[in-house]
């Protein structure tokens, strides 16, 4: 009777000796109370066992902590570290749900994805791992509105860290393990909501580069790039700016203030306005006005004003500098097509046929380049522009001997244009390879190529549109538009397309001074021996 109970003692600490033997090779370092939920074995990148290395588990749902009012959604659930074979063990204290695993030895790391554990019971044997060397992932963040992009932060689910946004809208992750990732990308700015996107891969050693990503805008966005002009002529002020890419927007207020009086800012449009351009014509000369937008939703709410942009109401003229005071008497004046050489043709001296001339060039500020006589001797120019020069620099200087010479800029004669009528040529102005020649003699615009061709020509004596009665000035802008100044008791400017066809007209009584040249937005204007700066603040 001993013996068998003897024999079943034996027996009984064999089985119990290879069950702790067994538990043992499963727990690995970890404590040996109760079932190990997760069990795995990490290699280093060449093959050898990763011993000593540190590995966290987390919820799959964690977020890290960022500088905005947020807290971690949940901190590490649990670390451990590998045994010298490797193998790492989490322990039956984790709550089911879904996780995943991070480890880093050096520049080496791993991701474990997706982890399920069901229930506390449960052991999970997860496929042996091996540290690989880590990525990199980079992006770019834009605002719709403009704001500035580092309030935006970048995080991973899963990873205890954030990207925070640098000020071009760059932000980077180094050190991540190759997997798949999921993003989340939040602001603490009003009006844009949080961005998710999943199955980001970054792969080992790589850079992976999401390239530009807009986060969605939610608000009323703020008018951008707000423009004005002001029309002298038509006594209008035109305001415009850029169109949002937000589709909400249904419509705009315009707001203005009288700088002078110190006035508040008010809405002047009585209607909705839906495009992104607004002209006011209820301006009151000799005031600067200051001018905001705002934008309306599809629910009738609007959002903040833009930028704040002023303008000076004038009248159609007005001196706004002197360049320079020139010795003598100044006949014809003109400019470059960049207006950065000022051309001119100076009364020298008279002689027993009229008077002899030069033409003189200087700088835009006024610095001396070079002159010339011109051939012959003209009769008296008066205060006729007579001279143009062309896009690329030829000189053309009209005499009263039906002739126009071409000059280049050294003042060498290119061409003489025999003009085919009998005429008193006024002045010259040039559009492109046109030269538009108005007349005394006849009342008339002539139109003649630069090579010296003739073309076609408008106008003859008389006081309705398309008609003068003393024609005395010609200027052309720079989208072809023609000025032709017809001098009476008060000066009419009557507006042409370049080919003739009379668009519009008004007055320069105020002026009591021929138009003399068109300089970009600018006109050159002549009286006595100053020559003085004229802006338009419009269309001239």
């Amino acid at each position: 009777m001993k013996l068998h109970v003897y024999i079943y003692i034996l027996i009984f600490s064999v089985f119990l000796s290879f069950f702790q033997c067994i538990s043992s090779d499963i727990t690995g370092n970890t404590s040996e109370t109760g079932n190990p939920s997760v069990v795995a074995t990490l290699y280093n990148f060449d093959g050898s066992p990763a011993s000593g290395v540190v590995v966290y588990i987390r919820p799959k749902s964690t977020l890290a902590k960022t500088p905005m009012v947020l807290t971690k959604i949940s901190a590490d659930t649990a670390s451990t570290i590998t045994d010298k074979n490797g193998r790492f063990t989490f322990e039956s204290t984790l709550e089911t749900g879904t996780y995943v695993i991070e480890a880093f030895s050096g520049k080496n790391a791993v991701f474990i994805d997706s982890v399920k554990i069901t229930g506390r019971d449960s052991t999970i044997l997860l496929p042996s791992v091996k540290l690989k060397p880590t990525g990199t992932l980079k992006g770019e963040i834009t605002l719709s509105g403009g704001e500035d992009p580092r309030k935006v932060f970048v995080l991973i689910f899963g990873i205890d860290r954030f990207a925070p946004v640098k000020e071009d809208g760059s932000f980077l992750f180094e050190n991540l393990a190759e997997a798949n990732y999921d993003l989340r990308i939040i602001s603490s700015l009003d009006d844009y909501e949080v961005l998710d996107t999943t199955g980001i891969i970054v792969n080992s050693d790589q850079i992976t580069d999401l390239g530009t990503i807009k986060l969605p805008f939610s608000g009323i966005p703020i008018p951008k790039n707000l423009s004005i002009s002001y029309d002298t002529i038509l006594k209008i002020v035109t305001i415009t700016w850029d169109k949002p890419v937000n589709s909400s927007v249904k419509s705009y207020n315009i707001y203005r203030r009288n700088v002078r009086f110190n006035t508040l800012f008010e809405r002047i449009n009585v209607n909705p306005v839906v495009d992104t351009i607004y002209k006011d014509n209820t301006i009151a000369i000799d005031t600067i006005y200051e001018y905001t937008v705002a934008a309306v939703n599809s629910e009738n709410l609007e959002g903040n004003k833009s930028a704040v942009e002023s303008v000076t109401v004038s009248g159609s003229y007005r001196i706004s500098d002197t360049l320079f005071t020139a010795d003598g008497t100044i006949q014809s004046i003109t400019t470059d097509k960049n207006g950065k050489h000022i051309v001119y043709v100076r009364k020298k001296t008279r002689t027993t046929n009229g008077y002899s001339y030069k033409v003189e060039r200087y700088g835009q500020n006024g610095e001396f380049l070079n002159s010339w006589d011109i051939p012959n001797s003209f009769e008296e120019m008066h205060f006729s522009n007579k001279i143009a020069v062309d896009d690329s620099g030829f000189i053309y200087v009209a005499d009263p001997l039906n002739k126009i010479l071409k000059f280049d800029s050294s003042g060498t004669i290119i061409k003489q244009l025999e003009l085919s009528w009998q005429c008193d040529v006024r002045c010259l102005s040039i559009f492109k390879d046109t030269l538009y020649i108005a007349d005394m003699f006849s009342q008339k615009v002539y139109a003649y190529s630069t090579s010296g061709d003739s073309l076609f020509s408008w106008g003859g004596k008389g006081f309705t549109d398309g008609r003068f009665e003393n024609v005395n000035g010609i200027i052309c802008d720079p989208s072809g538009m023609i000025y032709v100044e017809d001098f009476l008791d008060e000066s009419r400017v009557q507006v042409f397309d370049n080919e003739g066809t009379f668009i519009r007209s008004f007055r320069s009584s105020d002026l009591g001074i021929s138009i003399i040249s068109s300089v970009k937005d600018s006109l050159i204007l002549l009286t006595g021996s100053n020559m003085y700066g004229c802006d338009l603040n419009g269309t001239l």
